[in-house]
């Protein structure tokens, strides 16, 4: 990397980090000691049918995949479990299916990569609902702490896999957000990564300040810092990939190298073949 492009990427990183500790006001903590032993993991290890059985129903990305694809699929997810705790919050009863499909949503947005494992986020608290954050006094369906705690809100994210195809998916925002995170926090072992996400950045950075160059693509929120422009596109990109491929912006070719990925040939190869099999 040369040193001007180094000190624009930094730049952008830093300003990122900032927002996030603003955001924030807890993000610097770690889970307490009183947190970590509520933390609860289920073993997914030979449940393979159980699992297929969970995603063929309820997550569309999945249906597009090929019998071998989702093979490895589901290894992931089991894989991705195994490294994660999640923490019930508020009462809220967390059972094998919420763990799969919490998993499964990360699988996705990874899954053109090498590994689904996050090294430093993987920690999952699960609200049934909004919560209401202490500090802040906002509520709030999900966020990321970047000390390795990432939270949602079990209603919303089920709203978000319920219509796979509106572009609003709260599993995929969070999950976006935390893989960035991730990429930023250990650039060392991420550099090619970081790589892929700078276009990504520098466009968020110019649209965020020069709104005359927007394509208008994304939700107002989006707009509002870096950071929440690549989780929206984020959640454009595999719910409503035709929507970008059609805009004329570089975004989604740039998404594309991100997550190695193409979900809207994925999509399109999946819808042939149901077709095809219902005419038959």
């Amino acid at each position: 990397m040369n040193p001007v492009a180094a000190v624009i990427l930094s730049t952008i990183f830093i300003a990122g980090f900032i927002y996030l500790k603003f955001r924030f006001p807890t993000i610097f903590l770690t889970p307490s000691d009183e947190e970590s032993d509520l933390g609860v993991k289920f073993s997914l290890y030979k449940h393979a049918s159980d699992i297929a059985a969970i995603l063929e129903k309820e997550m569309y990305f999945f249906r597009t995949l090929s019998d071998e694809q989702k093979n490895e699929f589901i290894k992931r997810v089991m894989r991705f479990n195994h490294t994660t705790s999640f923490y019930p919050q508020d009462g809220f009863e967390l059972e094998p299916r919420h763990v799969v499909l919490i998993s499964a949503t990360f699988v996705q947005i990874t899954f053109g990569l090498r590994i689904s494992v996050l090294d430093h986020l993987n920690n999952i608290k699960v609200f049934p609902a909004h919560y209401l954050d202490p500090h802040t006094k906002r509520q709030y369906k999900g966020e990321v702490d970047i000390n390795g705690m990432i939270c949602l809100s079990w209603e919303d994210f089920e709203m978000g896999l319920r219509d796979a195809k509106d572009g609003r998916n709260v599993g995929l925002h969070e999950l976006a957000h935390a893989f960035a995170i991730e990429i930023i926090e250990k650039e060392t072992h991420y550099s090619d990564l970081l790589m892929t996400l700078k276009p990504v950045f520098l466009r968020a950075k110019a649209e965020i300040i020069h709104p005359e160059f927007r394509h208008n693509l994304l939700r107002e929120y989006g707009y509002s810092n870096m950071h929440e422009y690549f989780a929206v596109s984020s959640e454009l990109f595999f719910e409503r990939p035709d929507y970008l491929v059609n805009s004329g912006s570089p975004l989604y070719k740039e998404l594309c190298d991100v997550y190695h990925q193409n979900p809207f040939e994925q999509y399109q190869a999946y819808e042939m073949r149901k077709a095809s099999e219902n005419k038959a």
